[in-house]
């Protein structure tokens, strides 16, 4: 720049507007470029960018105080930056694609899901804290557990296998004879197969005289006239006369190898040798069906 008698030449003053308006465009190129770079690597929602010059160099081109920017430089940064970009923008596609993927198969916490494959609760410390809590008393639905309170299933009873009493009602009857006659009886159903335990129990009472002796039979069967299993009670014939009251019972395990609806007796009679007649009072027959 030249001055002449203390002014400056119209030459300079044209020369001072272009060189500052190629520094204002140096300075708006530069901004831009760094708004640029830093969107390609920091934006992850950046699209590809189409066009442009070819790339030569693998880097941007730094610029130092004072230098000039040549559009063939800064053509060459805006490819870089452009590559790049659009490196970034297939990278995000290919993430997109793979969490859409991971996403069809990923339990989200938050959300209603729905798991299709069998995950395992391993966050609790065995026998002393839980894998997880639950904070609702409402039921779940086709919900197995193995163990209730730490006892296994096996432990509890299933309504299909649990015991069945029945109770016959009370009687009196006289047995004067030496065949079996009904003295009382029961009707058990059953859930399945499994052991019926019939009991029954009476009084005997017998007008003893010393004559004979007052000896009788008593048992539990599936018929009114033949029992399975007997007891026998009596008073012998050297015993003194009079009244005698004797408590008899029988029980026996009757096999059932299905569900359904049984009959058991209890039966009585005189033995052979007995020669008065007894009254057997309070006639009462319990069956206990205890399943397989």
């Amino acid at each position: 720049m030249k001055y002449m008698n203390g002014k400056i030449n119209t030459t300079d003053l044209k020369t001072i507007h272009n060189f500052w308006r190629l520094n204002m465009k140096i300075i708006a190129k530069i901004g831009t470029l760094t708004v640029l770079f830093f969107l390609s690597v920091g934006v992850l929602w950046a699209g590809e960018i189409t066009g442009g010059v070819s790339r030569v160099f693998t880097s941007l081109k730094t610029y130092v105080d004072g230098e000039y920017a040549t559009a063939y430089d800064v053509n060459q940064n805006f490819a870089v930056v452009r590559e790049e970009v659009n490196n970034n923008d297939s990278r995000i596609t290919t993430n997109d694609t793979r969490i859409s993927s991971l996403e069809s198969g990923a339990f989200i916490l938050n959300q209603n899901e729905t798991v299709t494959g069998r995950p395992s609760f391993n966050g609790g410390t065995s026998g002393s804290t839980p894998p997880f809590y639950v904070d609702s008393n409402y039921q779940i639905a086709n919900l197995n557990a193995d163990y209730l309170d730490g006892y296994h299933a096996s432990s509890f009873l299933l309504t299909s296998r649990k015991p069945v009493i029945a109770t016959g009602s009370y009687s009196n009857r006289s047995i004067s004879t030496d065949s079996n006659i009904e003295l009382t009886s029961v009707n058990i159903t059953t859930t399945g197969a499994g052991y019926v335990l019939v009991t029954g129990e009476c009084f005997i009472n017998v007008s003893h005289i010393n004559t004979y002796d007052s000896h009788y039979v008593i048992g539990v069967g599936t018929s009114p006239t033949v029992y399975t299993e007997y007891t026998m009670t009596g008073v012998p014939k050297t015993a003194g006369s009079g009244m005698h009251l004797m408590s008899v019972s029988v029980s026996y395990p009757f096999y059932v190898g299905s569900a359904g609806t049984y009959t058991y007796y209890m039966t009585g009679r005189k033995n052979l040798e007995a020669g008065r007649n007894a009254n057997a009072v309070r006639n009462r027959i319990v069956a206990v069906f205890i399943p397989n």
